[in-house]
């Protein structure tokens, strides 16, 4: 690193990078706001429905090969599964 032209390429690349980032952020930060809150929006739905025991519309959030560990059961279960929770709750009053 003693050659200072290679130090001023490797400046200038940083530079680059630096500026690059700069002016894309804006961009990046409204994206995610805009992604954070379609998030939280599926957030709210998906609790509303479970809050209204609406199991179709529960059930359409969840894709058709869904396959997971849920922490209610000890095995893998598939979608025609994922309302169980909410059926072992609404049971119980």
């Amino acid at each position: 690193m003693s050659n200072p032209c290679m130090l001023l390429v490797l400046c200038v690349m940083m530079g680059s990078l630096l500026a690059g980032s700069a002016s894309s952020e804006g961009k990046t930060q409204a994206q995610t706001s805009k992604n954070e809150q379609a998030l939280w929006n599926l957030e709210h739905i998906y609790w509303r429905y479970v809050q209204d025991n609406n199991l179709s519309a529960y059930l359409s959030l969840w894709h058709k090969d869904f396959l997971g560990l849920l922490s209610v059961s000890s095995a893998p279960v598939n979608k025609d599964h994922i309302t169980d929770w909410i059926t072992s709750q609404t049971i119980k009053g």
